[in-house]
Order: C-alpha cells, then structure tokens, then sequence
C-alpha cells in the first residue's frame, strides 16, 4: 500500500507501490543533516558537501562508484534533508547500472524522474520534515493537507 493516495499525483500507482517497497527495503527514516552527515560518513561511497548553489537545490554525480553528492548551503535545514535525500533517491531509482551519470535539481524543471526522487524522500523522512516541505511529487507540488486542485 502506498503512503499517499494516488489522485494527488501525477504518478502511477505501481511506481508509488515500487518506490514504497524500496524504502522499506532499506528502513530510512531521517529527520536532521546530522543523521544525515553520520549516514554518508559511515560508507566510503558517498560524499556529501555544502555549498550555495544560487537556484538549485542540489546535485548529484557519479564518478567510478562514488556518488558525490552538492547541498545547497543556502536551503533551511529541513530542505537540506529532503533534498540529500531525493538526491540518494535519484541514485537508487535511477543508476541503471551506469558508470557515471548527474542530476541537477531545481524547482523549476519536474519531470517523471524528479516527481520520484522526490517521492523517495517523502517517504525517508519523518512526518515532521512531511509537513514542512513541499513536495514536486504532488499536483503542484503541495504541502501534505493542502488541497490540490
């Protein structure tokens, strides 16, 4: 079952029902950067920096199995969360086996991908970090109650 009814999104209910599987696959629930930073210490794959990114929210590379990961450093801490995590999203849902591959998020581009990643990290967090944000998943990239019409 997913975690939101899918008449909120443009996103079909098997990718909903995909996204959610993963998830529970590997039990993420985060709410601070530092969870965070302590998560992305612990493997020699990840390397999560900060800086300000100016219009985008953060970026994703993929370099001979290291996954560098950029934070813009200008976001509140709470899109910081919800941004590292669509970033690790993008890496899950979205390697395909590749030897290198970015992502560049912003709010300004929201394509099929990016509704997914998005939702990834929807479902990573706590509900805290679900009211606070906005979400690009959703019909107009709503907040969790706000009515989407």
């Amino acid at each position: 079952d997913s975690a939101i009814d899918s008449t909120l999104t443009l996103m079909s209910e098997v990718d909903l029902l995909r996204i959610s599987k993963i998830v529970k696959k590997y039990g993420w629930i985060f709410s601070t950067i530092d969870q965070l930073t302590r998560a992305a210490e612990n493997t020699d794959k990840i390397d999560l920096t900060f800086r300000d990114l100016h219009q985008i929210r953060a970026m994703t590379v993929k370099y001979n199995d290291k996954i560098y990961i950029v934070v813009n450093s200008a976001l509140s801490e709470i899109e910081q969360v919800r941004s590292i995590l669509h970033e690790v999203g993008h890496n899950i849902l979205h390697s395909y086996n590749q030897l290198s591959y970015n992502f560049i998020c912003t709010d300004r581009y929201i394509d099929y991908r990016e509704m997914e990643a998005d939702y990834f990290a929807f479902l990573a967090v706590d509900d805290f970090v679900k009211e606070q944000c906005r979400w690009n998943f959703l019909i107009k990239g709503a907040r969790i109650g706000e009515k989407v019409y």
